[in-house]
């Protein structure tokens, strides 16, 4: 079996999230839900799947032989259900037909789906633009609009009559939004809209799930996700020179920002201020096929450091990496493993 990648393991969490949100939520919700299938056909895959099952879970134990509130306490806010006569007149059969239920549902979203999207676009109606490990690109948008992918970065777009849309699924992007009042430029994240209008501003995916956002000219005005249920519901408005660091449940972080810093990866340079060594490692991964680098045990891996290095050169971090005494360096065919110093061991004589 194929391993799941960070972008399989973030598409089957939205869905997940999708099925809450669809069961509990109402036109609103179902309207958004439309837009988040019409990004790939992977998403309604991987929500058809997750639909397909629950549908099976529900013939494992159709006795309930299986005790599921095993190692569940209790407590004082637990309601009891009060059965209808028409649940208790029921024969147990009933509830093998479940799983009939279930997949009926499926059905059913397939067919609202498909309604919606046959109504409103095609799937030709996005454009896909990747770059690949070291490889940097410029796309002008047919509305003048400009976006800098950097390295190992995914972007869709979509431009009609009503609105320009885009979504960055990987990686890291610059965009300068040429000015139109009538159609709004929004870029989704994954965990927030970010909108402006006669702009530049910068996102990057960051490798521990969160989101960072940085104005470099104008304004923009940042929303995180409605399934989030962030602290933030309204979002924030962000002016020249701030950023916004947004984590995977939604919560923001405003934070100022060095502006040449922002602007440093179209140099390829990468300038850290305080950042994880598993981030650092990360970022030099994305412009170096090889050597690959290896930050093993969790110590190491969030121990913070800041600097600027030289993006295609990954020794320049093992030189500084040396220059710590509590890191060691081994290189080891196309990699580079960097470690926690083990303590040397001393024998006292008998």
């Amino acid at each position: 079996m194929k391993p799941m990648n960070e972008d399989d393991v973030r598409i089957a969490t939205e869905a997940a999230r999708w099925q809450h949100a669809l069961a509990r939520g109402g036109v609103t919700e179902r309207a958004q839900f439309c837009a988040w299938v019409k990004i790939s056909p992977r998403h309604l895959q991987e929500f058809l799947l997750m639909e397909a099952l629950d549908a099976a879970s529900e013939g494992i134990d159709p006795q309930r032989r299986i005790d599921t509130t095993a190692g569940v306490g209790t407590a004082d806010n637990i309601v009891p259900l009060v059965e209808s006569d028409q649940m208790r007149s029921a024969p147990s059969s009933t509830r093998g037909n479940r799983r009939i239920y279930a997949a009926a549902a499926a059905i059913a979203v397939i067919a609202v789906v498909a309604l919606a999207i046959g109504s409103q676009v095609s799937w030709d109606g996005w454009r896909q633009y990747t770059t690949a490990i070291g490889e940097q690109r410029a796309l002008e948008l047919n509305d003048g609009s400009v976006v800098q992918l950097n390295t190992k970065s995914r972007i869709a777009v979509r431009l009609n009559v009503r609105e320009r849309e885009l979504r960055l699924l990987e990686g890291e992007a610059l965009f300068k939004a040429a000015p139109d009042a009538t159609r709004p430029f929004r870029v989704f994240t994954g965990l927030a809209f970010v909108r402006a209008v006669g702009t530049q501003f910068n996102i990057s995916l960051r490798s521990g799930g969160e989101t960072v956002v940085t104005v470099l000219e104008g304004r923009v005005h940042v929303e995180p996700h409605p399934l989030l249920h962030s602290p933030h519901p309204d979002g924030e408005m962000l002016e020249a020179g701030e950023s916004l660091r947004i984590d995977s449940e939604g919560a923001m972080k405003r934070e100022a920002t060095d502006m040449a810093q922002a602007a440093a990866w179209r140099q390829r340079r990468l300038v850290f201020r305080e950042e994880t060594l598993a981030s650092i490692a990360a970022e030099f991964n994305r412009y170096n096929r090889s050597p690959q680098i290896v930050v093993e045990g969790n110590e190491a891996r969030n121990a913070r450091y800041g600097g600027t290095f030289d993006a295609d050169d990954p020794e320049s971090l093992v030189q500084f990496v040396q220059t710590k005494g509590r890191l060691s360096v081994e290189h080891k065919d196309d990699r580079i493993v960097i470690r926690l110093q083990r303590p040397a061991i001393t024998h006292s004589a008998e």
